[in-house]
This record gives C-alpha cells, sequence and structure tokens, in this order.
C-alpha cells in the first residue's frame, strides 16, 4: 500500500507519518530514527489520536465477531 491512503480501502487513520526518504532527507539526512522520535515526542498531538482512537472504535467491532446463526 506504499503511497496509497487507508482512506482508499475503508481504513480509519489515527496517525500518520510520512517515512519516504523526501519527507526528512533535507533536515535529518539519513537519520530515520531522530525524525521518526521527533515526530512522537514534539509533534503528536495525543489528546488528539486518543480521540481519533475513540472514533475509530465507535465504528468499529473490536471484541468478539457477529457471526449470524443460519
Amino acid at each position: 500500500r506504499n503511497a496509497i491512503s487507508p482512506l482508499a480501502f475503508g481504513d480509519i487513520p489515527i496517525i500518520s507519518l510520512d517515512l519516504w526518504e523526501h519527507a526528512y532527507y533535507l533536515d535529518y539526512k539519513d537519520d530515520r530514527l531522530t525524525y521518526v522520535t521527533n515526530f512522537m515526542d514534539h509533534l503528536i498531538s495525543w489528546h488528539t489520536v486518543t480521540l481519533r482512537m475513540m472514533r475509530a472504535e465507535s465504528f468499529v467491532n473490536l471484541g468478539e465477531p457477529n457471526i449470524p446463526v443460519a
């Protein structure tokens, strides 16, 4: 699914980070770990992520499958 939006598959994105080299190379060269660490530690609104997760859970059955009995 490289370079394809999760929305195209009906997925519910909770958090998204571009890991293609063009996204970080000018600032971080080939130091992907620092790029990801800075993103996770300084740029994420974890409150927003939590709200998105709660919203997604309301649309998805995360428990036992609901299999109809014939």
